[in-house]
């Protein structure tokens, strides 16, 4: 640990230009990130029903299944509605209450009707044909929705979660930034100090982020941004534990001694 501690304070210079480096390098990897917003992207791809998903993929062409929930208890709009739908070329199947009823009977003998209507809502599912993605589907079919039809499944849920949360690691990185420097300014003398601490944890955030582009796999969201606020929490932490440790070994030793005893210090439990 000596030799270490040595070597950082020896070589400082060598090491703060190699950090800015990284930086630099980083802010030119940032757009090559890969966030995803699809829960299953964060399992590994050995577990049985990714696979059992994959290959059904693979062999069967078939894309994921939307539900439509149209919360009017009127027949021939719901009607003019699936016919609208069928002239999509990516729907490959549609199945509602007609499918397997005859709607000219009365509401009260229809069969089974339970799974596709009650209480005046129609449910209707959709079968996509197989894609690498699927928000131009979602967003031309959510256009040609009316105002009581509500589209929803898994799909559907990715793609609200992705636009609502697509910039929330910025937001929550820079609360959590504001906060931490409103604190060391109000608890250090120093002006410059607090300055250096929150922008060496800036700098370590984004490059620490950066390096998941080398992978090229997908980063699901959540992890993205609890890996940006705990960063920010345990390089606070230390950040202030080597500080206050270098004030106290300065008062008997030179400024690299110091720095190193601090150094040496902060690595014991």
């Amino acid at each position: 640990m000596n030799l270490l501690a040595d070597f950082i304070v020896k070589r400082k210079t060598y090491i703060l230009i190699v950090f800015l480096l990284l930086f630099v390098v980083s802010i030119f990897m940032m757009p090559d990130r890969k966030l995803s917003y699809n829960i299953f992207d964060i399992l590994p791809d050995d577990i049985e029903s990714l696979i059992g998903l994959k290959i059904l993929s693979e062999k069967i062409a078939k894309g994921p299944e939307f539900t439509i929930l149209c919360e009017k208890d009127d027949l021939n709009e719901v009607e003019n509605l699936i016919r609208k739908l069928e002239t999509l070329p990516y729907i490959i199947s549609i199945s509602w209450l007609g499918t397997s009823q005859d709607l000219t009977y009365p509401e009260e003998i229809w069969r089974d009707s339970e799974s596709w209507y009650k209480d005046g809502v129609f449910k209707v599912s959709i079968t996509l044909k197989s894609s690498d993605s699927y928000k131009t589907q979602i967003e031309q079919l959510r256009g040609l929705l009316p105002e009581w039809a509500e589209l929803t499944g898994s799909e559907v849920i990715s793609y609200d979660m992705e636009d609502y949360f697509k910039n929330s690691t910025l937001i929550y990185f820079s609360l959590g930034i504001l906060l931490v420097t409103v604190f060391l300014f109000l608890t250090f003398p120093s002006f410059l100090v607090p300055i250096l601490i929150v922008f060496s944890m800036m700098i370590g955030v984004i490059i620490n982020l950066a390096i998941t582009a080398v992978s090229g796999r997908s980063i699901y969201f959540l992890m993205d941004t609890i890996v940006a606020i705990l960063q920010v929490a345990v390089t606070l932490d230390y950040a202030l534990f080597l500080y206050h440790r270098y004030e106290e070994e300065r008062l008997t030793k030179e400024r690299d001694a110091a720095m190193a005893s601090a150094i040496i210090s902060s690595f014991k439990p």
